[in-house]
């Protein structure tokens, strides 16, 4: 009986080292895997500054903090971040925002090409020019 215990008493102290052991192998394995594809076939990073831009203001962080995004399942839009957590959200609602944000970006462009352009004679006179056409005023 004493032997029984003592072997159960060894495995179970075994046993979290063994997993930890193997967690931590596995972790150094994805890691090295991942560096070597980036290597081997470097992948274009799919979102552009503006992108990034607009999904910080929809979810109010920063831009510089936005990894990735991608759906699942058609329904639900996922944001990850540098520091690999991971945000969801409903892709319909994500959609009208995304929408929202850049109808609100293209009237801010607009007002300020108008701005620029109307600080300027020079400016103003070209904008004048065609919307006149040729440039004949009256």
């Amino acid at each position: 009986m004493p032997y029984k215990t003592l072997a159960q008493q060894t495995i179970k102290s075994v046993v979290p080292s063994c997993i930890d052991e193997q967690a931590l192998a596995q972790a150094e394995l994805d890691n090295h895997l991942e560096t070597q594809a980036e290597a081997v076939a470097p992948t274009k990073d799919p979102l552009t500054a503006r992108d990034r831009r607009i999904i910080g203001e929809i979810i109010e962080v920063e831009p510089e903090t936005i990894r990735t995004i991608w759906l699942e399942g058609g329904i639900t839009l996922w944001v990850r971040f540098v520091d690999g957590s991971c945000l969801p959200f409903d892709r319909d609602w994500f959609a009208k925002r995304v929408a929202e944000v850049k109808r609100k970006s293209s009237a801010i462009d607009a007002l300020l090409v108008v701005k620029q352009c109307n600080d300027c004679s020079r400016c103003s006179a070209r904008v004048l020019k065609a919307a006149w056409g040729n440039g004949g005023g009256t």
